[in-house]
């Protein structure tokens, strides 16, 4: 069996150093286990050449931090970026409004690289690998954690995807611009849901800790430096289960 830990990212992150501390941390584990591997996967701003309508409008009725932000790669420079041996180039635009194609390319590459289940997670989340692996992921075909009502993953804290959730995103056609709402939103017209699972967290409420079970965490925009302290086992917060997550979610939704 073969499982990749797949991390959408784009190139300018990459030039940053955005994985640094991925890679000093819970990366560092992935050899530990036989048949593992992860990948970090980028763009080299090739236009689709498909009709984009769908995702253009989608983003434009996205979260408000999306609103009024040109998603559109007009201006092309020579893509010259070398990328490091756990980095693949994907033929896909590299910006925002474009993440659920990168997910599709990155699929169909995993697909091809015989990978029977990926594991697909953001640059800022931060994974024990040890539970990741020893959780129940062979048992669905379609995992996360949500809090949406149409049963989307939440693409930070990351998501499961079988090989038969593979072979069909590889295949379909984006019509929303988000990996992780287009995966939820695709994979039920196959007869594909969600199984929820709180154990995808976000920080700081969710932390995988030697109190709790949790599995990883999203990091948004907290330092980097905070997932040494998570592996390390020295970090301090808000050690709180999903399902107070949830509670806690639902509370500043409607407080607005």
């Amino acid at each position: 069996m073969k499982v990749l830990i797949s991390i959408l990212s784009w190139t300018e992150g990459c030039r940053k150093g955005v994985h640094k501390a991925q890679r000093a941390t819970f990366l560092q584990d992935v050899p530990k286990f036989p048949g593992l591997d992860y990948r970090i996967f980028i763009g080299d701003s090739t236009p689709t050449g498909e009709n984009e309508y769908d995702i253009n409008k989608s983003f434009e009725d996205a979260h408000p931090l999306t609103q009024g932000k040109n998603g559109q790669n007009l201006a092309k420079l020579p893509f010259d970026y070398r990328p490091n041996d756990d980095e693949v180039i994907l033929h896909v635009p590299d910006d925002l409004v474009h993440l659920a194609y990168k997910g599709r390319a990155a699929w169909l590459w995993a697909l091809n690289t015989g990978y029977d289940y990926v594991f697909n997670c953001a640059q800022d989340t931060y994974v024990d690998v040890e539970r990741l692996m020893h959780s129940d992921f062979k048992e669905h075909d379609f995992i996360g954690m949500t809090y949406d009502s149409n049963r989307c993953p939440q693409g930070g804290a990351g998501y499961w995807l079988s090989r038969r959730c593979l072979e069909i995103l590889s295949t379909a056609h984006v019509d929303f611009w988000a990996d992780d709402g287009w995966a939820g939103f695709t994979l039920p017209k196959h007869g594909i849901l969600l199984h929820n699972d709180l154990r995808y967290g976000q920080y700081p409420t969710d932390v995988p800790t030697k109190k709790n079970d949790i599995i990883t965490t999203h990091m948004g925009q907290h330092p980097y430096k905070v997932m040494r302290s998570i592996h390390d086992g020295t970090w301090t917060g808000p050690d709180l289960s999903g399902k107070l997550y949830v509670e806690w979610y639902e509370q500043e939704r409607l407080s607005g």
